[in-house]
């Protein structure tokens, strides 16, 4: 697990980080750890496994009924890979448009920091778009009171991310998961996950690097944030 003690010298130690340029990396170091977040004793207590059970489920098959509607609406899922067949649709975002342009939403913030120089963090994108609403998320709506940064991707066959993990302890925020498929590998701190259920949403850790890839075409992934404030509502749905 990667964790923050307070130095700025182990931060830039990092190898995703290291060949910053030291003022953007400092902006970036100051503005995040200044954000509200949760211990490691207590990230550890929720995070018992890579993956946690909720006892939130989609159905998939009407999902995918639904989805189509807004088909037309998914862009690619940032530019560093174009030929990888990735795609995504915010469930929250900056502005609740599913028409913006460059929607910093539909990227790894990372690469969105590395290209523009412009620090944005999950904690900070909080306006819902219409794609909540769905009818077939509405298991989520427990979750809509701490929803930030969230997106619904698609990837084809071949589709991937590569290493990498997304939050540091102490975590300013909190991530679920689930896909439509389990034709599908994920890997977290070197494990591969097994028995991953369709439709299932799960805490996912993800201050352990990941990485995962689809071996088939429209799987959909719940790719979802929360605020720290979630915290005793996640306790309680955990199964």
């Amino acid at each position: 697990m990667r964790e923050f003690v307070g130095s700025f010298k182990e931060f830039i130690s990092d190898p995703q980080v290291a060949n910053l340029p030291l003022e953007t990396a400092r902006k970036w170091y100051d503005t995040y750890t200044r954000l509200p977040s949760i211990s490691e004793k207590l990230y550890n207590k929720l995070h018992t496994s890579e993956l946690v059970k909720t006892n939130i489920k989609i159905n998939v098959s009407e999902f995918k009924k639904e989805i189509k509607f807004y088909e037309n609406k998914f862009t690619k899922w940032g530019k560093k890979y174009p030929k990888v067949p990735r795609f995504g649709i915010p469930m929250v975002n900056l502005t609740g448009s599913l028409d913006e342009d460059d929607d910093p939403s539909r990227q790894p913030l990372d690469e969105y920091f590395f290209n523009l120089q412009k620090v944005l963090h999950d904690a900070e994108i909080k306006t819902k778009t219409e794609v909540c609403n769905m009818k077939t998320l509405e298991p989520l709506k427990i979750l809509h009171p701490y929803l930030i940064r969230s997106s619904i991707l698609k990837w084809d066959k071949g589709g991937f991310f590569a290493p990498h993990c997304d939050v540091y302890i102490p975590a300013p925020n909190l991530r679920l998961w689930g896909t439509t498929s389990n034709n599908i590998e994920l890997i977290i701190g070197k494990k591969i996950q097994k028995n991953i259920e369709p439709g299932r949403i799960y805490i996912i850790d993800t201050a352990k690097e990941h990485e995962a890839k689809s071996f088939e075409d429209k799987v959909y992934q719940f790719f979802i944030g929360l605020s720290i404030d979630s915290y005793d509502t996640l306790k309680k749905i955990k199964c």
